[in-house]
């Protein structure tokens, strides 16, 4: 009689314990829904804790850890053949990081008793998939803009000007899928140190209507200084219209004395309709200064680049860029214009614009192209 009592206190403190400890099962697929065999740890947080524990796996794939988390979780398992793991935890919601392929990936409040997360087999590094994250927002052509998305790599939305209009000071880094991205009149936030990016190549923003304002616009109504960058990504304008068409025009009309405007731009391409169009515009109406830097693998700026300075801090700075369409400076205030290693048609020297051109070669725009040798040059 005695046994079976402490049979049965055993089985009701297992009963007990199963009820406060869920089984977990997480599974990780590729592009395919395939399992990822290429797991090598996986560490998981229970949601609101700072310090991770990482279960590893060894040359089996199959190893057992004992409370490998901070708070309750027990008898969990990685299994990297079958590409999940096991724990068992009494919070229902949990960050996981995980080593994939040599790549790290990391997704923030999974919760379920299964949960399936795609890592894609294309994944760079750092890229936080699945549910919306702190950091990254997500842009496709297959995307949504309703209620229905949150911006997530699973749950993208349709358009850079939804993505934008959701950035926010932490999440401010917009991970633009391939595909061409036809929009009307982009008007980049007043929120300082958004990034939008071409994440794996292939991306064009164009004018999707004929208007005379550019296919993006930057001019924060902000005092304060205030950054920006775009990278790996073609903007393009297909109109000629009203002040010609535009593809990136930047105005400062806000930013006080003391404070500036600066963007960063790595392999951005401007395309305009015709070279008499206008690639880059920026013009500055008050005391704060703006800053454009440029660089990138020699990316091509079809259309006038016109530099109007308000400021004697503007800068413009050029590296290594193909520049179609000559370079302009109309300003009353003499500010920087320098273009460094890149391919350049014949610029007019600036009465208060000083215009630097080192290790820059001419290049005609001719079938074929023809080039003179490097040249530098300092003009006022």
């Amino acid at each position: 009689m005695k046994k079976l009592f402490i049979l049965a206190l055993v089985a009701l403190m297992a009963s007990i314990t199963l009820a406060a400890n869920t089984r977990k099962q997480i599974e990780f697929v590729d592009d395919q829904d395939k399992p990822r065999t290429d797991i090598t740890s996986v560490t998981v947080w229970d949601l609101g804790t700072a310090t991770g524990s990482t279960i590893y796996t060894d040359i089996a794939g199959n190893t057992a850890i004992t409370n490998p988390m901070t708070l309750t979780s027990s008898r969990s398992t990685i299994h990297a053949a079958a590409g999940n793991i096991f724990f068992c935890s009494e919070v229902a919601t949990h960050d996981i990081e995980a080593v994939i392929g040599g790549v790290t990936v990391k997704f923030y409040a999974v919760g379920g008793t299964l949960t399936i997360l795609t890592v894609p087999n294309t994944v760079s590094t750092g890229l936080v998939l699945d549910i919306a994250p702190d950091y990254y927002i997500w842009v496709s052509p297959a995307g949504d803009d309703s209620t229905s998305s949150n911006g997530s790599f699973k749950n993208p939305y349709l358009t850079i000007t939804k993505a934008l209009a959701t950035a926010t000071a932490t999440r401010n880094t917009i991970m633009v899928m391939p595909g061409d991205y036809d929009e009307v009149d982009i008007i980049w936030p007043n929120t300082s140190g958004i990034s939008l990016k071409g994440v794996f190549g292939g991306v064009t923003i164009s004018q999707a209507t004929d208007a005379a304002t550019a296919v993006i616009t930057m001019a924060p109504t902000r005092t304060a200084s205030w950054y920006a960058s775009i990278s790996n990504l073609t903007i393009k304008s297909d109109f000629s219209t009203g002040t010609k068409g535009k593809c990136l025009n930047i105005a400062n009309v806000n930013v006080t004395a003391g404070n500036k405007m600066g963007i960063t731009l790595n392999n951005v391409n401007l395309s305009t309709k015709a070279v008499t169009d206008f690639s880059l515009v920026s013009t500055g109406t008050v005391a704060g200064s703006i800053r454009v830097y440029a660089t990138g693998n020699y990316p091509t700026w079809e259309g006038i680049v016109t530099w109007t300075s308000f400021n004697t801090g503007d800068r413009l700075r050029v590296y290594n860029h193909r520049i179609i369409g000559v370079p302009t400076a109309a300003a009353a205030i003499v500010s920087e214009v320098t273009f460094i290693n890149s391919a350049l048609p014949a610029i007019s020297p600036h009465t208060n614009t000083l215009i630097s051109v080192i290790s820059c070669w001419t290049e005609s725009d001719a079938d074929p192209d023809v080039y003179t040798d490097y040249t530098d040059r300092f003009s006022e």
